[in-house]
């Protein structure tokens, strides 16, 4: 008789997150100001807080079990991120139409399971994006509007989970994304740089440009 045992769940064999005591009242503070939230199997794990300050972030601090979180549009200067570092199950995230000071993205650098985030219409430039590097889980990044240039493409080299990325109206040339392809060769990439004259000869190099807001 042989008897075979079940290899470990993973999730399972990681420790477990213990619910956020008086989540209800939680909720309620979030809606009391102008935000949202959801729960599934009694954990929080989507949060809007659009039109939010930095002091509104701190509602977040004990939250881990969050996977959707929403703060675009906010009035921040990106200090209230550090409420949001504990979110190690965050897959989406959305911060686009912000006017945070970028240093403060360091609070979003560990998320092992982010792989969607919006950025686009920030301030964020060349500096910014070194803290983007390390989402090695990425798939998609929307950086359109931003100060992004050429130089700070060598920040995304080691994002080898890219599929699609948003360029458009950055400061990034045709070499540049031509550069970028060579590391990235399966992620589509959509610039603002390319003109009727070398369209051609990044054709291979660039793809259909992705929505400007995708929810999916």
């Amino acid at each position: 008789l042989t008897i075979l045992a079940a290899e470990p769940d993973a999730e399972q064999s990681k420790p477990q997150i213990k619910p956020v005591p008086n989540q209800h009242q939680l909720i309620e503070r979030i809606v009391a100001i102008g935000g949202d939230a959801e729960t599934s199997g009694g954990y929080i794990i989507l949060v809007s807080l659009l039109d939010a300050t930095d002091e509104d972030f701190k509602l977040l601090a004990d939250l881990k079990a969050v996977k959707y979180l929403d703060c675009s549009n906010c009035k921040i200067d990106g200090s209230g991120l550090a409420n949001i570092a504990q979110m190690k199950r965050l897959e989406k995230l959305w911060l686009h139409e912000n006017t945070f000071n970028e240093k403060h993205l360091r609070y979003i650098s560990d998320f092992p399971r982010l792989h969607t985030l919006w950025l686009q219409d920030t301030p964020i430039t060349d500096c910014g994006l070194r803290h983007i590097r390390n989402l090695k889980s990425l798939e998609r990044l929307y950086l359109e509007n931003t100060n992004v240039t050429d130089k700070g493409l060598k920040h995304l080299h080691a994002l080898k989970k890219l599929e699609r990325l948003d360029l458009g109206g950055t400061k990034v040339t045709t070499k540049g994304i031509e550069d970028l392809k060579k590391h990235l060769p399966k992620a589509k990439i959509w610039g603002s740089t390319v003109t009727h004259c070398n369209i051609n000869r990044v054709r291979a190099a660039i793809s259909d440009r992705p929505p400007h807001t995708t929810w999916h």
